[in-house]
């Protein structure tokens, strides 16, 4: 996978953030996982693997003196292959398998934008139809958070060949290519914005809008709700119970405030272990075994803690309130 591949970006803003998890300390499922900065080798500064709820396909202007990104993505909902409330009332999730004719689409109108803008681009679509989404159930069980998947992604993409549009964007100049990045993802600096950019108004045109992109009042609500849903005397025990199970699985997790912490924190130590090189592929082999683990500990132990079902009676209450407020935001039946 080239840089420059699947350059659309998907909509990010801090609710999604939330729904990624902004929980109390004791919540393993939900709890903030911090970014966490590590060094890539052939990369300069830094490679930052950062949890969050959407998936960030931005253009790497790595000419630019830009250092590419890599973002892995915490579940957004207690890990379950069953949609919770939020989700299946709003679509507030990631779990629908992406539509490569919507993703053709997309590309074809991200071209015909960026001709009309004076740039070449060419359509490339490179995710076939069977790859897991970040971050389905499928995805959790052959990644688990996407730490050590994101980082053997990186070192692909260093040895991967250029493709039309790298080759395009080489050939410009240091000023030409600030433009071109401006016309392609749309000056984002105060925030995300999907009606700027070829390459989010075409993902616009395709996909729609989120609610949480419709209306910043639907998105403080949900972010608010979610910020504090541990603290509900309805969850405590579930919670309480669900740290027992993760602790009887792997006994050191308790010094972390999210089993996505215990993961990266391994990584990390691996990282500075190998010395600025890249990580010996038996050792990663052995994080990415470990990764899977904690996620399906995660899965499991939130499932027969009782907090998934404690949590969707709650989210089933708050949907209901949600939609005295914001009906039309509601996904229409087929």
């Amino acid at each position: 996978m080239s840089r420059l591949r699947s350059p659309f970006i998907a909509f990010t803003c801090c609710a999604l953030v939330t729904l990624a998890g902004c929980a109390s300390d004791d919540d393993p499922s939900s709890a903030e996982s911090p970014t966490t900065t590590i060094v890539v080798p052939g990369e300069s500064p830094s490679t930052t693997i950062a949890p969050a709820a959407t998936s960030t396909v931005v253009p790497v202007a790595g000419d630019l003196g830009v250092a590419p990104s890599t973002t892995a993505v915490a579940p957004t909902e207690p890990s379950n292959d069953t949609k919770f409330p939020l989700d299946a009332t709003f679509g507030l999730g990631f779990d629908t398998q992406p539509d490569p004719l919507a993703q053709s689409e997309i590309e074809r109108l991200t071209a015909e934008c960026m001709l009309a803008e004076g740039w070449k681009y060419t359509p490339t679509v490179t995710r076939a139809a069977d790859d897991p989404v970040e971050f389905s159930g499928a995805y959790g069980e052959m990644y688990g958070y996407g730490i050590v998947h994101s980082y053997q992604e990186m070192g692909a993409i260093e040895q991967a060949p250029a493709d039309a549009n790298e080759e395009y964007v080489a050939s410009l100049t240091e000023s030409e290519r600030q433009q071109y990045y401006l016309a392609l993802t749309g000056d984002q600096s105060a925030g995300y914005d999907p009606t700027k950019g070829c390459a989010n108004t075409a993902a616009t045109a395709v996909n729609g809008l989120s609610p949480l992109q419709k209306s910043d009042e639907f998105a403080r609500r949900v972010e608010s709700w979610l910020q504090t849903l541990d603290q509900n005397p309805a969850l405590s025990a579930a919670v309480a119970t669900r740290g027992t199970c993760l602790l009887q699985r792997f006994p050191t997790i308790d010094r972390y405030s999210a089993p996505f912490e215990y993961v990266q924190e391994l990584f990390n130590t691996a990282l500075d272990g190998a010395g600025g090189g890249r990580i010996p592929a038996d050792q990663l082999a052995v994080l990415a075994t470990t990764e899977v683990e904690v996620w399906r500990a995660e899965r499991d132990c939130a499932e027969s803690s009782g907090y998934n079902d404690a949590r969707r009676q709650l989210e089933a209450e708050f949907v209901t309130e949600l939609l005295v407020d914001f009906p039309e935001l509601a996904l229409q039946p087929n």
